[in-house]
């Protein structure tokens, strides 16, 4: 019905693309046959996705991806012990990745802001779309989030739905887009996509299979590779990493400052900073005693600040502040609410910093 109303609505008032607040809410539990770029092979596979907002070691959130030779995990029982289990890649029975936080939430909309009169614009148009071959009609649902309305820290989202009286919450995913900072457009298609109710039999018999298999649970289980997440998980990869990393000049960390907005006369004492907080390496981390990853690239960006500069693409989460560009574009934000000072690197070492002359590029 809600439908109706509203490809009524565009049709005659000649709308293309309408401001709503009423939309479908998408199953917490689903299956489904996808094809997401940078997966294995062809990215074709068999997902099934258990999402839960606040996980426990009782209630995961998890979701299984069956590709034709690996198979992965994203197992989250908690905010400090997530990790990625990859199986069978590369002939490896099983290894693990960090995830930071929890996996991505295919919800309309997924964007939650701490203040509870600040509400989400959901945008809803009908369209034509390509989905696993086959061109169909689908309704559109799109938002975005930014700082302040800077296109450097963004993200947007669409999801594709299609009416559906006999699934759950009346509705079926077909499609789902999103991309950061207002670069490419990344889609995972959905064929046979099939919502639970988790309060029902089949809803709680399908939350039983997201369990770590025991082959995982080796308490010398060993870190993945960096060859085999890249083999396999090849775009992907360079979402985590993002377009630059890796070891930086003085010239290089100057550009990332002023594409950020630093203030001109600020530009040295950040490069000083830098330098003493990673020594420009964006690839540079800094782990508790107890392994947990703390502070993440070029100005060691704290995973208790990181989520302030708003939610990463693809479930992520701090990973993608080991781009050299997202870290400084962060750092931007740390540096007009805290200043220096927030900085141990500033800290121990203001004289030299504080006169530190900005590189001659």
């Amino acid at each position: 019905m809600l439908r109706l109303f509203i490809s009524f609505y565009l049709a005659t008032f000649g709308f293309s693309q309408i401001l709503t607040t009423e939309y479908p809410t998408l199953p917490t539990l689903w299956e489904a046959e996808t094809i997401e770029s940078g997966a294995p092979g062809s990215g074709k596979g068999i997902e099934s996705y258990s999402f839960v907002d606040e996980p426990t070691e009782d209630n995961p959130s998890a979701l299984w991806s069956n590709y034709v030779d690996c198979q992965r995990l994203i197992y989250v029982p908690n905010n400090y012990n997530a990790k990625r289990y990859l199986l069978g890649c590369d002939a490896v029975d099983c290894c693990y990745e960090e995830q930071d936080g929890n996996q991505v939430e295919f919800q309309i909309p997924n964007v939650h802001y701490t203040n509870p009169s600040k509400k989400v614009e959901v945008y809803y148009q009908r369209v034509n779309i390509t989905n696993f071959g086959e061109t169909i009609e689908a309704d559109e649902w799109s938002w975005s989030w930014n700082v302040k309305d800077k296109l450097l820290l963004s993200q947007d989202f669409r999801a594709y739905t299609l009416p559906c009286n006999d699934c759950v919450n009346g509705v079926q995913l077909i499609q789902w887009q999103s991309r950061a900072m207002g670069l490419e457009w990344y889609p995972t298609q959905f064929k046979s996509y099939r919502g639970y109710d988790q309060d029902s039999t089949e809803g709680k018999q399908f939350i039983s299979k997201f369990q770590v298999p025991e082959i995982c649970q080796k308490n010398n289980l060993l870190k993945c590779s960096p060859g085999v997440h890249d083999k396999y998980f090849s775009q992907l990869s360079q979402l985590d990493k993002g377009g630059q990393h890796g070891q930086q000049s003085e010239c290089d960390v100057a550009t990332y400052l002023k594409n950020a907005g630093f203030p001109r006369d600020s530009i040295g004492t950040m490069v000083c900073i830098s330098k003493y907080e990673s020594s420009w390496n964006c690839d540079a981390i800094n782990k508790n005693n107890d392994g947990i990853i703390k502070d993440y690239g070029l100005f060691e960006i704290n995973s208790d600040y990181c989520y302030q500069c708003g939610p990463f693409l693809l479930g992520y989460g701090c990973f993608t502040l080991m781009d050299c560009q997202r870290n400084t574009n962060c750092a931007y934000e740390v540096y007009k609410s805290e200043g220096y000072n927030w900085w141990d690197g500033y800290q121990s070492h203001k004289e030299e910093c504080d006169n530190y002359p900005a590189p001659v590029c």
